[in-house]
């Protein structure tokens, strides 16, 4: 069901923002939703292996893994800004909407997860 999600946000959001939102596109773009791809299946295992080790705890789990993922997200859109001024608004931008549409869908799924038995 991500891998489905994270394809379908790829392929819209790369067609919005090429087609009807170009000034906020960029060369690297499609490299964003790659990156939440991975880290969000890297984030699923590890939550995973603790909601299986200790029920009671995998929350704090999730959010150490949410916080770790803004974070990279930021610094690296940051750096990147730093690196292309001209185009600093579109990055912080297309990043900042993806990121939105991830965590919305995260927390919609971890939501669902937690109710499950492990």
């Amino acid at each position: 069901m991500y891998t489905v999600f994270a394809a379908l946000v790829a392929v819209i959001s790369i067609a919005v923002f090429r087609f009807w939102i170009p000034k906020y596109y960029f060369r690297l773009y499609p490299l964003i939703p790659v990156y939440f791809y991975v880290t969000g299946m890297v984030q699923f295992l590890i939550v995973s292996k603790a909601k299986a080790r200790k029920p009671k705890s995998w929350t704090n789990i999730f959010f150490a893994a949410k916080s770790v993922k803004l974070i990279v997200a930021l610094a690296v859109a940051v750096l990147y800004c730093f690196a292309h001024k001209d185009i600093a608004m579109a990055v912080l931008i297309s990043t900042g909407a993806v990121y939105l549409l991830v965590l919305a869908f995260e927390t919609w799924f971890y939501y669902s997860y937690g109710k499950k038995e492990v």
